[in-house]
């Protein structure tokens, strides 16, 4: 089983091979897959408004690092402020362990740090041939 977090760090590597000798078919193919996970499949909404971005050039092959702000609502559930956050992911013994940087308004920084591990932990389902983007 491949989760989301192993999937993202396979195709970050084989667009470095690509790069490197200039395979621009394969550049694509893997970029248009890395595109989708970003859309599709890592945090966006519920506080995630701005979704969320994978930091291609902060990422080495032993760290992923995910980009992210998250939309604050005061106790009357009005919006009241953004804070942005890195979402640093390394691999760990029993899985991943996450880091989360940026300021902990009320806390956030350890529900961020639970979503995200929760979205990346997850089997990596690739999709059908011929299933279109919306």
């Amino acid at each position: 089983m491949t989760t989301i977090i192993a999937r993202i760090s396979q195709l970050l590597q084989a667009m470095e091979n690509c790069e490197r000798n200039n395979n621009t078919k394969w550049l694509s193919i893997w970029s248009d897959e890395l595109y989708r996970i970003e859309r599709e499949v890592l945090p966006r909404g519920s506080g995630f408004d701005l979704g969320t971005q994978i930091a291609k050039d902060e990422c080495r092959k032993n760290r992923i690092v995910l980009n992210t702000s998250f939309h604050h609502m005061d106790e009357h559930g009005s919006y009241d402020g953004w804070s942005s956050h890195h979402v640093i992911v390394t691999p760990a013994f029993d899985g991943i362990y996450i880091k989360v940087d940026g300021a902990n308004r009320r806390q956030i920084k350890d529900y961020i740090g639970e979503m995200f591990h929760h979205v990346l932990a997850q089997p990596y389902v690739k999709p059908e041939a011929g299933e279109k983007d919306a």
